[in-house]
């Protein structure tokens, strides 16, 4: 499977709709504490969702292992409206839950 397809079926078992591959672009984002990020991401339009119409989602890598990978999505519910908002909306995330001591999980739907 690759990398768009494992997405949508990502974005599909989450949200709970299928979607539309609208395109990548690429982010360079970073939050007031420091927290930087840069890499592609992909744009979905998503399909009979009842609140949100798009989706961006992401990957990472896992550990050394190129092929095991985390897929990250966050829906544009304000205030993400865009895919660095989206980005910016991640990173701020991971710092909260890291400064609370939880292991970075993926809130509104940042998975």
């Amino acid at each position: 499977m690759g990398k768009l397809e494992e997405l949508k079926a990502a974005i599909r078992q989450r949200q709970g709709c299928d979607s539309r591959f609208v395109e990548t672009v690429l982010v360079r984002e970073s939050i007031p504490s420091g927290a930087s990020w840069e890499g592609d991401v992909a744009i979905f339009d998503l399909l009979g969702h009842p609140t949100a119409k798009r989706c961006y989602a992401w990957c990472e890598p896992v550990g050394e292992e190129a092929a095991s990978r985390q897929i990250f999505q966050v829906i544009d519910i304000p205030p993400v409206e865009s895919a660095e908002t989206a980005i910016r909306f991640a990173l701020a995330a991971h710092e909260r839950k890291a400064a609370s001591g939880n292991s970075p999980s993926n809130s509104r739907s940042a998975k």
